[in-house]
């Protein structure tokens, strides 16, 4: 018996563009329309996903256990499209190798500001580390005639909470953490300096006699790349899997920032620019290039970037006024024109085009909206993406 279920709220959501799909942890103080551009440019493949939403709670007379999802395009495929059945695959979601870790104790001694900071002495190989996540240590310390030990938590220095001085008399200490291009491998060597809210070694009695617990986020180093698909299928730590799980893919190569200060410059340059001057060619193309990591590490990825960033051939924006909600709302349409010849196939333009409309989005004003499209100048199709409101606070 077959019976046939309408479903009007059906839709395919993409993934990998809101705050809880980050595969990195980001500052919350750095505007995340910049993640999504990382994410994008250095791990393309976390994009590949989409959720399917508006499926209803079926009628409890169904005794069928599976049913059948079809998907009815408008306009045929193009014929070296070749759809497979492993082409798409049910309960995959994006990992990455991060894990919490303890660093090795630091003793704290007279005189000095910056100590080595080591994921491990047994097995350094096998650690490397990604950010300092707390940092703290044990005082003795003297009430009412008792002897007892307390917690002190050293606050970040680039976190901005300098304000905390006010109510400590400026003896705050804070850990900075420093990274060094390595010598004996690739990658950096690491160091933490405590110092206080100017930058300055404090005051030997402010440190005295203290041993430094550090809490870590760290990587594998280059290990996962010997991973082949099938080998990541053994949980780890006190959670046990409740599902039998595997990685379909190899792990990616590890992408190293860049510490030479070579794009300390085009970097600030890019932070000054605002909605309106991202909306200019040479300014989104700067962006693009900036963030692409992979071109930095592998020739062979910035030629191919170049290729794409010179495909966009022109930017037209123009303000435009929709109804939201029964509300007139003025925003901007933008149309970029892109010839499709170093892209792999049309699919790729697509996701290009759905990471920059979410992009253009995040840096629009919360009283207006972004309306992307992408017109292929060689067959002169276009997509245009649906209206998203800004997410920019006005000052």
């Amino acid at each position: 018996m077959i019976k046939t279920i309408s479903l009007p709220d059906f839709s395919l959501a993409p993934v990998g563009f809101d705050k809880q799909d980050a595969l990195l942890p980001y500052p919350k103080n750095v505007y995340s329309g910049y993640r999504i551009l990382q994410e994008y440019l250095c791990y393309p493949d976390s994009f590949l996903f989409f959720d399917v939403c508006g499926i209803q709670t079926l009628p409890a007379e169904l005794t069928a256990n599976c049913f059948t999802l079809r998907l009815h395009f408008s306009q045929p495929l193009p014929v070296d499209s070749k759809i497979r059945e492993n082409s798409m695959r049910l309960y995959c979601a994006p990992a990455v190798n991060l894990f919490v870790h303890h660093a090795e104790a630091i003793a704290l001694k007279d005189g000095r500001i910056e100590y080595p900071l080591c994921a491990s002495l047994r097995h350094p190989e096998c650690y490397d580390i990604f950010a300092v996540k707390q940092v703290s240590s044990k005082l003795r310390s003297v009430s009412k005639g008792r002897a007892e030990m307390v917690t002190r938590e050293y606050p970040e220095f680039n976190g901005f909470r300098h304000q905390v001085e006010y109510a400590r008399q400026r003896e705050v200490i804070y850990y900075q953490h420093r990274k060094k291009t390595s010598l004996f491998r690739q990658g950096f060597d690491h160091f933490i300096a405590f110092v206080l809210a100017d930058g300055n070694k404090p005051e030997d009695y402010l440190l005295k006699n203290e041993v430094a617990s550090v809490n870590l986020i760290c990587t594998s180093r280059e290990l996962p790349i010997k991973l082949l698909p099938g080998d990541i299928c053994i949980p780890a730590g006190k959670k046990t899997a409740a599902a039998p799980f595997r990685n379909v893919t190899k792990p990616s190569t590890p992408l190293w920032p860049v510490q030479d200060g070579s794009l300390h410059w085009s970097l600030l340059s890019c932070m000054n620019l605002n909605y309106l001057s991202l909306l200019d060619l040479d300014a989104l193309k700067k962006i693009l290039h900036i963030f692409d990591l992979p071109g930095v590490h592998h020739p062979q990825s910035a030629r191919l970037s170049q290729q794409k960033l010179d495909a966009i051939e022109r930017i037209d924006t123009q303000p435009v006024d929709h109804l939201f909600k029964g509300v007139p709302v003025r925003g901007l349409a933008t149309t970029l024109h892109i010839n499709p010849q170093p892209f792999v196939c049309e699919g790729e333009i697509f996701l290009l085009g759905t990471m920059l409309s979410f992009f253009f989005s995040l840096y629009a004003s919360v009283n207006s909206f972004h309306e992307l499209s992408i017109i292929n100048t060689r067959t002169q199709e276009s997509y245009t993406w649906a209206d998203r409101t800004g997410q920019h606070a006005l000052m």
